[in-house]
């Protein structure tokens, strides 16, 4: 991951080009750390409604599966299966926190272009 995101830094340097966050102004930046916020809030959302999502299928998967009949006799069997019958749900919310902490890189780099535009405002 961090490779690949110094790769991006290198083309970009390459390049001669920025990420459009740095070509805007104060008021842009505050509309853009606006939405930032908001996106930010539904992913978090996002993540709650699936954790909850998952804890539901855990429980029905708990206590409406035959594990006898599946030949899983032991705790770390049916943990096992129980795990495995959740993976997708497990991946989807790996992906959402992911998504949080990419938004919230970019919040906190949208911060830091405001605070530079207000040091140039007062000439420092």
């Amino acid at each position: 991951m961090m490779e690949n995101t110094v790769l991006k830094e290198d083309i970009l340097k390459e390049s001669g080009k920025q990420p459009v966050l740095f070509e805007f102004g104060l008021k842009r930046l505050i509309r853009a750390k606006s939405a930032a916020l908001i996106e930010l809030r539904e992913l978090e959302l996002k993540l709650i409604n699936a954790k909850h999502e998952l804890a539901i299928e855990e429980r029905n998967l708990l206590l409406n599966t035959n594990f006898k009949e599946l030949g899983l006799t032991n705790e770390k069997m049916r943990n096992a299966y129980v795990n495995e019958q959740l993976n997708d749900d497990n991946i989807k919310i790996d992906v959402l926190k992911h998504g949080i902490t990419n938004k919230k890189d970019d919040i906190e780099i949208i911060n830091d272009l405001i605070k530079f535009n207000e040091l140039l405002m007062k000439g420092e």
